[in-house]
């Protein structure tokens, strides 16, 4: 899943974006979701890897 949202990062997609692209992908429910996708971009954010726009 981290190189398919890594692929909506480089699109400069917003976080909602990317979630709505991954639900038509991934078989799981929206909060666990959200919670994976927003963790994983906060470490990619931490390391300085990408930038919060907002």
């Amino acid at each position: 899943m981290s190189k398919d949202i890594w692929l909506q990062i480089d699109q400069n997609k917003c976080l909602n974006d990317i979630l709505e692209v991954l639900m038509e992908e991934y078989q799981v429910d929206y909060e666990t979701l959200y919670n994976d996708v927003k963790s994983y971009i906060n470490e990619l954010v931490e390391e300085g890897l990408v930038t919060h726009n907002g």
